[in-house]
Formats: C-alpha cells, structure tokens, sequence
C-alpha cells in the first residue's frame, strides 16, 4: 500500500481518495477523502485504495494507464484521488457528462489542469 501510505501523510483538500462500497441490500459507490473519514463510519463497508483497482494482466486500471499515457501527473500527490474519484464516477455512470466529471474532480487540489 505505498501509493496510499505516501499520499496520506503530504495531502491536501481531497487528493487522497478511497473507494467506499456500501454492503447494502444495493451497494453504492463513492469516493471519500481518506485523511478526513473517521475509520468508524466505515464499519461494515468494503473499503478500496488505488492499489486495489489495477489489473491483474497490466497492473493497472485502464484510468490508471490513461493518465500515465498521456502524462496526466502533476507532482503525483493528487494522483492518487484523481484516479479514485474518476473510478468512482466510471463505476456509478459508465457513460459521464462533462459537468459529471467536473463535479467528481472539483475538490482537488490541481490547479494547473483548470
């Protein structure tokens, strides 16, 4: 878990994300900003890092790969909440609006991609 373990300790506003399953009779999906989510609101959840979406034949999600193709990384901080939060959004609606994305990305903290 070093992507995860890293990010907590240098983020800021919502650039460490984690994937929240709720294990209801209909499971949601939603993102939450890993160094403010107190970990006993999670009870009974399922609970996925950045680590936890890849691969197994590439390692990576292809929103992983997209992002390291096309040099999508700052200084790779925010990356990690960047590609659970459009995981996220992918997972909920396969098929976003731009105003979809812009909502999914608007709390973090890239300011040089606005």
């Amino acid at each position: 878990m070093t992507g995860i373990f890293f990010s907590l300790h240098h983020t800021i506003l919502f650039d460490t994300a984690l994937l929240v399953i709720s294990l209801t009779t209909d499971p949601s999906h939603y993102t939450v900003n890993a160094c403010l989510q107190p970990i006993c609101t999670l009870h009974g959840a399922a609970v996925v890092t950045v680590e936890g979406i890849g691969s197994t034949k590439t390692k990576l999600h292809p929103v992983q790969e997209r992002i390291a193709k096309a040099h999508g990384s700052q200084c790779g901080f925010c990356t990690p909440g960047m590609v659970m939060s459009m995981y996220t959004l992918l997972r909920n609606k396969p098929h976003p609006t731009m105003e979809d994305i812009r909502e999914a990305l608007g709390g973090h903290s890239f300011i040089f991609y606005r």
